[in-house]
């Protein structure tokens, strides 16, 4: 027998056992889940960070820098793929199990005038075929949605790719976008209240999220889109400086799946759960 077959073996062996030892972690993953809700546990029983630490030490002990870094990161992988398993079944199995943004979903908007800017009453009022009511400033609409719950405002942007301002303006308020439709003049208006309207089918939904400050970190929050097969449409990344004057890198993302699909539930629960901030803004339709 030839060196190259024999070595041709000895891999194949290993990747048999790989496969074997790969089934069983995600059998164990799922019957660790299982165990969760029937304890009455949730997501957040899910993800410990000491732990995995520990893990990822422990799978690379021993080995030279270069296995060092390969092996964690195929251990981080797996890691994540368990979770990801946990979190679909929680998601899909547990009614206890609620996003944050699921408390104030709501069939419908408010009734009361759409609060707009002044200056801008026409444009905001033709686009949306509603009633508006004018304040100041940009600032005094947000006030407004956050003095009630039932309130609703809305301002202009140039375009999608001039948006950043307002979503940075609004990213850490208890405001929503319920949609963005175009203007007569072709500039676009962003419908907002505190109230997050059911979009009723398909439709873009809006997150924020900052990251961990670890090596890998963007590549596994955007791998969690890539298992549920989710698309992402728009991505941007701003910094800002929050009310500490602590710099904080938010990434902002369009991705392609309706609020209540079983994928961006999931998704959504594990990002959430893991991150050290995260927040849906809201959702629209293509324009």
């Amino acid at each position: 027998m030839l060196q190259k077959d024999i070595m041709d073996q000895i891999v194949f062996s290993c990747d048999e056992a790989l496969k074997e030892s790969f089934l069983k972690r995600m059998d164990i993953a799922l019957k660790a889940a299982e165990d969760i809700v029937e304890k009455g546990g949730g997501c957040a029983d899910v993800y410990d960070a000491e732990l995995e630490k520990a893990i990822l030490e422990h799978a690379s002990f021993g080995l030279t820098p270069e296995l060092t870094s390969k092996a964690r990161m195929l251990w981080r992988e797996l890691l994540r793929m368990s979770r990801e398993r946990q979190y679909k079944y929680i998601s899909e199995t547990d009614p206890a199990a609620v996003l944050a943004h699921e408390a104030d979903m709501c069939a419908e908007g408010g009734k009361k005038p759409v609060l707009c800017p002044v200056g801008l009453e026409r444009e905001i009022s033709a686009a949306l075929n509603d009633e508006v009511s004018v304040r100041a400033s940009v600032g005094a609409v947000f006030n407004g949605i956050l003095a009630y719950d039932d309130a609703r405002g809305a301002v202009v942007a140039d375009s999608l790719y001039n948006t950043e301002w307002i979503y940075s303006a609004i990213y850490n308020k208890h405001i929503y976008i319920n949609n963005i439709c175009k203007t007569p003049d072709g500039s676009i208006c962003l419908l907002m209240s505190q109230r997050l309207v059911d979009p009723r089918g398909d439709a873009i939904t809006s997150i924020v999220f900052s990251l961990p400050e670890e090596h890998g970190a963007m590549a596994e929050a955007i791998g969690i889109f890539a298992d549920y097969k989710i698309n992402v449409e728009y991505f941007r990344m701003r910094n800002i400086r929050d009310q500490g004057s602590k710099l904080k890198n938010l990434i902002f993302v369009d991705l392609e799946a309706d609020l209540k699909s079983p994928g961006l539930r999931a998704a959504l629960m594990q990002l959430e759960n893991e991150l050290p901030f995260f927040r849906v803004i809201g959702w629209r339709k293509s324009v």
